[in-house]
């Protein structure tokens, strides 16, 4: 996996995927990092790099319903039918998560920080079963704050990470020996 630093964010990237690959399951982020303030936000995102169709987030429902059996006065046996949208942009948000970093030790215990000491930085991020597509390749981003999902933080901080000892563990299907790479 090689790693790209890319406006206030890291980007590690595999090679490109010799067969497609399906996780299942919670990723965890461990992340050796230093901050030079008490707190800041981490965003952790696993993303598909790939052209072609993706699945996206959403779900579209539609006008159209199906019935199913007798309704009664309580609950109506019709529902509305949906359909799943898929986007053909270069790269599809597969799953995130966010870690208050004064939460190091316990997520119902805050612990500020104490500037530019190393710290693990531990958490899970939202499960997903997903199948990333032979030629893709599968990518991390590690960054600060997300304003678009979070309240942002207002410590702009610096995090120094220890690259050679974070990582994510992806609940890969197979194990390890279902990934093959292209150079």
């Amino acid at each position: 996996m090689r790693w790209i630093k890319k406006d206030h964010r890291l980007v590690f990237l595999t090679p490109k995927l010799e067969k497609s690959v399906r996780i299942s399951g919670t990723p965890k982020i461990n992340l050796k990092a230093n901050v030079d303030k008490p707190d800041t936000n981490f965003t952790a995102l696993l993303v598909d790099y790939g052209t072609g169709a993706h699945v996206a987030e959403d779900v579209k429902t539609l006008d159209m319903k199906d019935c199913w059996g007798d309704s009664s006065a309580n609950d109506s046996a019709c529902y509305r039918r949906t359909e799943m949208v898929t986007s053909t942009d270069p790269y599809e948000i597969v799953t995130r998560s966010w870690m208050s970093a004064k939460n190091w030790k316990s997520m119902t215990e805050s612990n500020p920080l104490t500037p530019n000491k190393n710290y693990w930085f531990r958490w899970d991020v939202l499960s997903e079963d997903y199948v990333f597509e032979k030629g893709h390749r599968i990518g991390v981003v590690i960054a600060a704050s997300d304003s678009s999902w979070t309240i942002p933080a207002q410590t702009q901080a610096t995090i120094e990470t220890i690259l050679g000892d974070s990582n994510m563990v992806l609940p890969v299907v197979g194990g390890k020996n279902s990934l093959d790479f292209k150079d």
